[in-house]
């Protein structure tokens, strides 16, 4: 049986230790640049400026234009005002309130969660050039 410690401190605190970790890709065909981004947002590790601030290549980690948020998973999937469509149309999918326990640990939040990478484009290398440098000029 799998500790709390073998499945990552984030995706712990998402699953409050409820729901199995795997790392299989979901049952339906989604493009890779897809599961990519689902699972980068699953563990906490990928192409969002909260993890390039983690490794030291965006010194604040601060959310793209007028969004002075920092730029968690949490963030771009529940808060961001930037996606308030898209969001809005997840939680219409799922009938009930968003959570990433939700998303990411139920079959009917990942289908909702994959929609919206799609029409998004989030966490993904693309998404994040698009946007512009990071603070204090780095590159990706």
């Amino acid at each position: 049986m799998a500790t709390k410690k073998n499945k990552g401190k984030y995706y712990t605190r998402i699953s409050r230790g409820n729901y199995s970790f795997s790392l299989k890709a979901p049952k339906d065909k989604y493009p890779k640049r897809l599961q990519s981004a689902f699972f980068q947002l699953k563990l906490g590790k990928g192409f969002f400026k909260s993890f390039f601030r983690t490794i030291g290549i965006d010194k604040e980690g601060k959310c793209f234009k007028d969004c002075s948020a920092i730029q968690t998973p949490k963030h771009l999937l529940l808060e961001c005002r930037l996606y308030w469509e898209e969001r809005k149309e997840m939680q219409k999918q799922l009938s009930s309130s968003l959570s990433l326990e939700k998303l990411f640990c139920t079959e009917k939040g990942r289908k909702a969660l994959f929609l919206f990478l799609s029409r998004t484009k989030i966490a993904t290398r693309k998404w994040i050039m698009e946007a512009g440098p990071l603070e204090g000029g780095n590159s990706y």
